[in-house]
């Protein structure tokens, strides 16, 4: 009884401890993530460096840490002052009268041709006004000018998140063996169920990595071009909203360049419309199907169904890191799923004959 009892108070604090960290290291947990994720990506050449400088581990992982931050981050950081320059630039030009006049002109032309059934029609809600349209202008002004206080206010929280990362990278690299034999020391499951668990985790870390943010990044990257070439303006602007949109499963980069062609047909750019429609259905959106096969291949193992869900629903929870946490946190469910059938199989199936 003694026994049972000290058993039971001893798994009680251990939650209780537990779920205290956890609060403690919620804040940093998705740069902690990211920080190991990019540790076992860049494993192998950690252990290159590692050996060409005699084993000094603390010296490679610096120099990889540095050039992760030079190749990688700092190129990142560049894109998001272009964007924040650019938004304020867009914001600027959306806040101008001459778009309104293309409008009215277009809504004048409808009833002149008598699209609409009589004359009385003009002032139906399918007309467009100019009063209508000032309104949706200030109203996507409004978003737009939220976003731009939101992304001032966060530059300082993503500076401080990216320092928290590459601290706990260059441990990572340094300690990460030891850290990761020790948590499987301490854990009540099989060798071989850990290690299923931990290769699927990267697994679908890599897939993630590899098949979206890359993707997303060349695809942002050509329409960027494309509007660069065509003169439209803010073509950085316009190439991060594409990435963005490219992350989200069944929405992709049509929600950027379908209205923003179908914007130039209205303001008489026509030839330029063309294009940006043409191109973007041909090209843009061609890029996943054929380059993600070659990225991914059957890394990932979700069905469509579940990384559209949980990528909405990591982004609702974890913000835009969500789209790389939650895919990894429902594959680890699937993986926990999977363990579970193996290691019961005999329960399950008599249970299942005895429903029979």
């Amino acid at each position: 009884m003694n026994k049972n009892f000290a058993s039971l108070f001893l798994f009680i604090l251990l939650a209780l401890l537990l779920w205290s960290n956890y609060l403690l290291f919620k804040p940093f947990l998705i740069s902690i993530i990211f920080a190991l994720v990019l540790s076992q990506i860049f494993k192998k050449w950690f252990l290159r460096l590692s050996h060409f400088l005699s084993g000094r581990k603390s010296l490679a992982s610096v120099l990889l840490c540095l050039c992760i931050f030079f190749f990688l981050f700092l190129p990142l950081l560049g894109i998001a002052s272009l964007t924040v320059s650019e938004i304020n630039n867009f914001y600027q030009t959306f806040q101008s009268e001459s778009w309104l006049e293309s409008f009215s002109n277009l809504s004048r032309s409808i009833s002149a041709d008598n699209y609409l059934s009589s004359p009385g029609d003009e002032a139906s809600f399918l007309q467009i006004t100019p009063e209508k349209i000032s309104s949706l202008q200030q109203t996507i002004g409004g978003y737009l000018l939220t976003a731009l206080k939101i992304l001032y206010q966060s530059a300082s929280h993503f500076i401080f998140m990216s320092f928290v990362m590459f601290f706990s990278l260059y441990y990572f690299f340094k300690d990460g063996d030891a850290l990761i034999r020790q948590i499987k020391k301490i854990s009540p499951l099989k060798d071989a169920q850990e290690e299923k668990l931990f290769v699927n985790f990267m697994a679908i870390s890599r897939a993630t990595l590899k098949g979206s943010f890359i993707l997303a990044v060349i695809q942002g990257a050509v329409l960027s071009l494309l509007f660069w070439i065509l003169g439209i303006s803010s073509p950085v602007f316009w190439g991060v909203l594409t990435a963005l949109f490219s992350l989200i499963p069944f929405v992709g980069t049509a929600a950027i360049w379908l209205p923003v062609g179908i914007f130039l047909l209205i303001e008489g750019d026509i030839s330029q419309g063309i294009i940006v429609l043409l191109f973007g259905a041909l090209v843009i959106s061609n890029i996943d199907n054929l380059l993600r096969p070659r990225l991914v291949g059957k890394d990932s193992g979700l069905h469509p169904l579940l990384v559209f869900f949980s990528t909405l629903g990591g982004i609702a929870i974890f913000g835009l890191a969500g789209f790389f946490i939650g895919p990894i946190i429902t594959a680890l469910l699937l993986s926990v799923l999977e363990i579970y059938q193996i290691e019961f199989k005999k329960e399950l199936s008599a249970f299942n004959h005895l429903k029979k």
